[in-house]
């Protein structure tokens, strides 16, 4: 009888004393834990009494998540254009996207005052700055803070004729025309032949 209540004890104690696993945002993730035909919904706020503003599937999966509250029990996702909140204990992380000392396999990135989009994907860069001419670069460098695997890079793109500088962090950023969240905040500088470009914005890692 003692060992039986001494065992699950220590069982307790060897989990409580495991390091949680540290999700640097933005991330994405799959839904799991429910049956199929079954949906999660997304809240309006991270309660699950509050209006629900949207729904995913059994089966979805490619969601991005750019937010957790403090608890890390409600994570923010975007639907129909506005931001809302997911039970995080009904997603599964499927890709950590910030590898170490790489950037993103996937990046988009825009902003407006002036319009603008930027696009990584791989060692290609294209970037848009509204002004009639497009830019399509190769990524020279790129910089990880102190080599960690965190959310945050600094990366130099080259052409012949011009060279972009882009830094992204982690942190929630909104744009002034949408309702959407995203997990990144981003600032490029465009040197043009000397002639420079500076724009901010916000950044997904969703394709």
């Amino acid at each position: 009888m003692k060992f039986q209540l001494t065992f699950p004890a220590a069982i307790l104690f060897v989990a409580a004393s495991a390091p949680a696993h540290e999700i640097h945002f933005p991330a994405i993730f799959q839904i799991s834990g429910i049956k199929p035909g079954e949906a999660v919904t997304i809240h309006a706020k991270p309660n699950p009494t509050s209006d629900p503003i949207g729904f995913i599937p059994s089966d979805g999966k490619d969601i991005e998540v750019v937010g957790q509250t403090p608890d890390t029990a409600w994570g923010i996702v975007n639907s129909d254009e506005r931001a809302g909140w997911v039970e995080m204990r009904y997603l599964k992380q499927t890709d950590s996207v910030w590898a170490r000392d790489s950037a993103p396999e996937f990046l988009a990135c825009l902003g407006n005052g002036p319009v603008w989009w930027l696009q990584i994907s791989g060692p290609e860069v294209a970037l848009s700055l509204g002004t009639g001419e497009d830019h399509s670069l190769t990524i020279a460098e790129m910089f990880a803070p102190d080599g960690e695997n965190r959310s945050s890079r600094f990366i130099e793109a080259v052409n012949p004729r011009n060279r972009a500088y882009i830094s992204v962090a982690e942190g929630l950023c909104r744009t002034h025309d949408n309702g959407l969240e995203y997990g990144l905040s981003a600032n490029v500088l465009l040197d043009s032949e000397g002639d420079k470009t500076l724009v901010t914005g916000c950044c997904s890692v969703s394709r």
